[in-house]
């Protein structure tokens, strides 16, 4: 799905990038298209709730088991909204990788995206061109 995405969205991305406005609006638009394509991450926590409300209703379980069942249900999604927003700079990162490698072949990327957006990898690279 994020693939997808970053394709569609190839040309808007890699203006971002190089504008240096790849903000979390991407991160929110990116959510927005997968919803619109019915694709919905649940983390564990939501598929035990809805296990939980499956379970309530195939032992015709009391009106309020079920409306517990289904406020769990909607806090544990929220709880999956919150965990997209802070999973933002992954996203974004991603997002900016595959447009970039898609448009401009892996080497370019790697050189130009990924040692750039991680400082481990930058200082890494920093100490072998010193050592040549």
């Amino acid at each position: 799905m994020l693939r997808q995405f970053a394709e569609r969205h190839q040309d808007e991305i890699l203006a971002a990038l190089e504008s240096d406005t790849l903000g979390d609006r991407w991160v929110d638009r990116f959510d927005t298209y997968a919803a619109e394509n019915d694709f919905a991450f649940d983390s564990p926590l939501t598929a035990l709730a809805l296990e939980l409300k499956a379970t309530a209703d195939l032992d015709n379980s009391s009106l309020a088991t079920s409306r517990v069942a289904e406020s769990v249900i909607r806090r544990a999604r929220q709880l999956d909204r919150v965990r997209l927003q802070q999973d933002g700079g992954y996203i974004k990162d991603r997002l900016a990788r595959i447009a970039y490698e898609r448009k401009y072949g892996t080497y370019r990327t790697y050189k130009e995206v990924l040692i750039h957006s991680r400082p481990e990898i930058e200082f890494a690279s920093k100490l072998l061109v010193k050592g040549d």
